[in-house]
């Protein structure tokens, strides 16, 4: 008999295993080995920097998400131009990201299309997607886009492609319409069919200059992936990282910035390493925040939180910054796809906004129940086996989903948008959304550097 490690179990395995869709976790991990996709990059998304971000983002959530493996087929092996990778060859970043190149489609494998690719044959019992954009529009579709439209701004572009691994996942998990229908959002302004006169919005002149990072493991890390996805110069700008964990072997399956190497390394300084290379300075502060002021005047207006901890936002309203985005996730294998973005200030108070814990998952199916209990008894670690089905479950592309929302909110704001206290919605069915707009004020106090040309 062993110990059980909690952290040492992959969450999309621990989400597999309390669907009752498996015996036990090697069942889990089996079953996951038959996920697989792969990505067709056209020439005009290997040379755009949105279209990059796209190809790099569906990789990334994809490798974490589907254990089988992630191919991926470049028409151009071009250079970089997103700061987190810039000056790499697109091939080295596919292939430190988990992802393997082919030089044929395959038959029958879940496809993402990207650009215009070369068409593979009829993939006839598995999905074909687009992910596309349209200024601030992200669409996912069994069809190809239309051409001569507005080219994606980078967070649309981000965001179509975690919509489309996670239509991808959901197929692989038994929903009948995913991978087949047609999902259309618009950053600009979430309230709205996308399909309105105003959902492209404006050209993204300015981006965020200096934001205050808390928390930095599944949401966190979605936060620095796209922020490092985004034109910023070469200096970009200044970076508070707040977090006192460490990276566990759990974190593969949530964190984009993870690397197996750099097990046990403090997550501030793991998102430090990664956002650095794209130009930003950080500053790291390495302990949980337990409550009170947190901004002195010399440090960012923005606090960016990605916490899972009701206490820690119950006192946002006390940290001392003027514009505060705070994402949750849903819980438990019947939740983990929600997402609810708050922004604060809010007619609310915090405290009252999150007066109770969490939500967790709801009971365990029967047959994962009875896994649990084997585990149990061939570990006999009964303390590990109940730790383990406390913790949540989580995909990355959920998260960077999320984050999409948050920073795309930032810079809305930024170039003269309105504010959403609240957007709610579940990548279920991610055409349902639920904005409230937040009271009309003045201009938002964040901060801002002119984006690269």
């Amino acid at each position: 008999m062993a110990h059980l490690d909690p952290d040492s179990v992959d969450r999309v395995v621990k989400l597999v295993l309390d669907a009752g869709d498996a015996d036990s976790l090697e069942q889990a991990q089996d079953l996951l080995l038959t996920y697989r996709m792969q990505v067709l990059a056209g020439a005009d998304a290997c040379r755009d920097q949105s279209g990059q971000a796209a190809l790099l983002t569906a990789v990334n959530t994809g490798v974490r998400a589907l254990h089988g493996g992630v191919g991926v087929q470049l028409a151009q092996d071009s250079e970089c131009k997103v700061p987190l990778m810039r000056g790499q060859r697109l091939s080295e970043v596919v292939t430190e990201l988990g992802g393997h190149l082919i030089e044929h489609a395959g038959v029958h494998v879940p496809t993402i299309m990207l650009g215009a690719p070369s068409l593979p044959d009829d993939p006839a019992h598995s999905p074909r997607v687009w992910a596309s954009g349209c200024g601030w529009i992200a669409t996912v579709s069994p069809r190809a886009p239309g051409g001569g439209g507005r080219a994606a701004e980078t967070p649309a572009a981000v965001l179509a492609a975690s919509l489309a691994v996670s239509e991808i996942f959901q197929w692989f998990r038994g929903l009948a319409v995913a991978g087949d229908r047609e999902i259309s959002i618009s950053l600009w302004d979430p309230s709205r069919d996308a399909t309105g006169e105003n959902a492209q919005g404006p050209p993204i002149a300015l981006l965020p200059s200096s934001l205050w990072l808390l928390g930095l493991g599944h949401l966190g890390q979605a936060y620095g992936w796209l922020l490092g996805m985004l034109p910023y110069p070469l200096t970009a700008g200044t970076l508070v990282l707040h977090d006192g964990d460490r990276l566990s072997k759990a974190n593969r399956a949530t964190s984009m910035l993870y690397r197996a190497e750099q097990l046990g390394t403090p997550k501030a300084r793991v998102v430090a390493g990664a956002l650095e290379r794209g130009g930003w300075q950080t500053q790291l502060i390495e302990r949980r925040h337990l409550g009170g002021r947190l901004r002195e005047s010399q440090d960012p207006l923005v606090l960016v939180g990605g916490v899972d901890n009701p206490d820690t936002r119950r006192s946002y309203d006390e940290s001392g910054f003027p514009v505060i985005y705070d994402a949750g996730l849903g819980a438990g294998s019947d939740g983990y796809l929600g997402i609810t973005v708050r922004r604060l200030p809010a007619r609310k108070p915090s405290a009252e906004m999150w007066r109770q814990a969490s939500a967790r998952r709801g009971p365990l199916a029967p047959r994962a129940a009875a896994a649990y209990a084997a585990l149990e008894r061939s570990s006999g670690d009964r303390c590990g086996v109940e730790m383990l089905a406390g913790r949540t479950v989580a995909t990355a592309f959920v998260g960077v989903s999320a984050a999409c929302f948050v920073i795309g909110g930032l810079l809305r704001e930024l170039h003269g948008g309105r504010p959403f206290e609240l957007v709610d919605l579940t990548m279920r069915d991610p055409r349902r959304i639920e904005a409230i707009a937040a009271p009309r004020g003045g201009p938002a106090r964040i901060g801002s550097v002119a984006r690269a040309p």
